[in-house]
């Protein structure tokens, strides 16, 4: 059985060598990855606009492999990753480390 899975680009300050190729390449890889026998859901919550390019991109190059089952969606704020991803209250995420600033603090 498979598994849904949420990538939070919230806090990510650099992106090492950004570019359609490493994007695609990275799609074909995970698509290679997935469990034939089990769809499933994966969110990216990307509220920076080169993060959310890629993430749209990676969307795209999936959805053209034949082989993807994987439904792939972006979104610029987690609760709508969460909704997408069908649950209704998320866990208590770890201490960001030093130095990481939060809107929070």
């Amino acid at each position: 059985m498979g598994y849904d899975e949420l990538v939070d680009m919230t806090y990510v300050s650099e992106i090492e060598s950004p570019s359609v190729q490493r994007v695609q390449e990275l799609a074909s890889v995970a698509v290679h990855m997935d469990l034939q026998s089990a769809p499933t859901r994966f969110a990216i919550v990307a509220p920076g606009d080169l993060a959310f390019g890629l993430g749209r991109m990676f969307q795209t190059y999936r959805e053209c492999e034949e082989r993807s089952i994987k439904d792939v969606k972006v979104f610029r704020n987690f609760g709508e990753a969460l909704a997408f991803l069908k649950i209704k209250e998320a866990l208590p995420l770890p201490p960001l480390p030093p130095g990481i600033a939060t809107e929070e603090q």
